[in-house]
């Protein structure tokens, strides 16, 4: 259907005329007539009753089914071209978190971001931090939330704090350590494996989960031990540590990386991050 056709017939319904909807339209009489027959002849219905010229329009009852459609159609058609003119103009911010990020850190910095940068368009990534490191070298991200070795390069940083967990009922003596763990391409993964290995003790995987939710739950269910950030220890879990032969890990932190050179949009959408994720302004170590 025609929206400018339907732009003249809501004209001529509410000037109440050809003539007066000619004039509001900058057209001739006789052009709107012309348009008003085409829509008719779309319709296969008459919708104006033509009457002397002078007297107010009257509709057929085809006319007065129209006319709320018409309206929600034009409607619909202006906040078409609104929205795709604002997606047009608005810049678009790549941001890369790692997977077991704690979910209530995750909602308040996507929400601050929305509320705060509303003219900055987040386009949010959730995966590993090997996946998100490789997609931030090719330049598919402008900014990645991760775990890395302390004192790597970061616009910001702070100490992420690892610990060995299991359930209360785990056996520490076990000969041959089960592990709960993330896929591949997790520093949690990589870290159980290498200081168990290390330190001389045998170990096997017996669970690996894609998200932190079912990590944990391996962990309660006594399926194995593993690594995790200190803030995510669910109830139902006890701590391992060097008096159960279990290594002492290595420095963590959760740090903000970004292309050497950012743009405005990334610039103001990585300050408000630092200022949500690391309020205290902690730089990475030298």
């Amino acid at each position: 259907m025609d929206l400018e056709l339907l732009r003249v017939f809501l004209a001529v319904v509410e000037a109440d005329g050809f003539t007066r909807a000619a004039d509001r339209l900058a057209r001739t009489q006789s052009t709107i007539s012309q348009q008003i027959r085409r829509l008719e002849e779309e319709l296969g219905q008459p919708l104006i009753l033509r009457q002397r010229a002078g007297r107010s329009v009257s509709l057929t009852p085809s006319g007065e089914v129209l006319v709320p459609y018409a309206r929600r159609l034009l409607d619909i058609s202006s906040e078409a071209r609104t929205v795709v003119s604002r997606e047009n103009r608005q810049a678009v911010v790549r941001l890369g978190v790692t997977e077991d990020l704690e979910s209530s850190l995750l909602v308040r910095l996507l929400e601050s971001c929305r509320l705060h940068v509303p003219e900055v368009r987040l386009e949010v990534t959730s995966a590993w931090g090997d996946v998100l490191n490789r997609l931030r070298a090719c330049g598919e991200l402008d900014l990645v939330l991760a775990k890395q070795a302390r004192g790597g390069p970061a616009l910001a940083a702070r100490p992420e704090h690892a610990v060995w967990v299991a359930s209360p009922g785990f056996d520490p003596s076990v000969d041959i350590v089960p592990l709960a763990v993330f896929p591949h391409g997790c520093l949690y993964r990589s870290q159980a494996i290498e200081t168990l290995t290390a330190s001389g003790r045998a170990w096997q995987i017996a669970f690996t989960g894609q998200g932190l939710a079912a990590v944990q739950a391996a962990i309660v269910a006594g399926l194995g031990a593993a690594i995790l950030a200190e803030n995510t220890i669910a109830p139902g879990m006890r701590r391992l540590g060097p008096s159960e032969r279990f290594p002492i890990l290595p420095r963590l932190e959760l740090a903000l990386i970004a292309l050497q050179e950012l743009s405005p949009p990334v610039e103001a959408i990585a300050s408000h991050l630092c200022s949500v994720v690391f309020p205290t302004g902690l730089q990475p170590e030298e």
